[in-house]
């Protein structure tokens, strides 16, 4: 790829290039919907779960953005030192991409973490027992659900919607 021609990093451009990327995102939505059933609702209700609030979900989001650009910024001003230290894994030079980082994990966070205050949960006080099975669970659960998520995504029906344009990216990191 050339480096001379400037490339359309915008939100616009980024889904002009990923025009189903939002799908995993609306059926997360569809999803949610299902807590307004009465039924479902109530049962909620019963145990005691409430979702965690837009205004607060909106303050994690806040918190997880600015705690993205943190990240990539020490890793931008320590590179040399962290290589120098024998902390990368490949050979090949690392390209920093700030503004792809920025637009395509923005847009992760920002709807990951707003659906996620959409999720009823109990709100009161937890014993560390408690705390640790319920972390527990979710870690089996992600992990289920990013297994079939990403092998439906290696489908030849699936990787060139929605699970191509991680591959671009050459290097082994979080932001890709």
């Amino acid at each position: 790829m050339s480096d001379t021609k400037q490339q359309d990093h915008s939100l616009e451009s980024f889904f002009r290039e990923n025009p189903f990327f939002l799908v995993p995102w609306v059926c997360l939505a569809c999803v949610q919907l299902l807590f307004q059933v009465p039924s479902i609702a109530a049962w909620c209700d019963g145990r005691g779960l409430e979702a965690f609030g837009a205004l607060r979900a909106m303050h994690l989001t806040v918190f997880a953005l600015v705690m993205q650009f943190a990240l990539h910024g020490a890793f931008a001003v320590y590179h040399d030192r962290l290589e120098e230290g024998g902390y990368k894994i490949q050979d090949r030079p690392y390209r920093f991409q700030v503004e792809e980082t920025s637009t395509r994990s923005s847009a992760i966070i920002m709807v990951s973490m707003l659906s996620y205050g959409l999720t009823p949960m109990n709100q009161g006080e937890a014993s560390l027992l408690q705390i640790f099975i319920g972390y527990s669970i979710l870690l089996l659960v992600h992990d289920f659900w990013f297994y079939w998520v990403h092998r439906l995504a290696h489908t030849k029906k699936f990787y060139a919607l929605i699970h191509k344009t991680h591959h671009k990216w050459k290097q082994p990191m979080v932001f890709a």
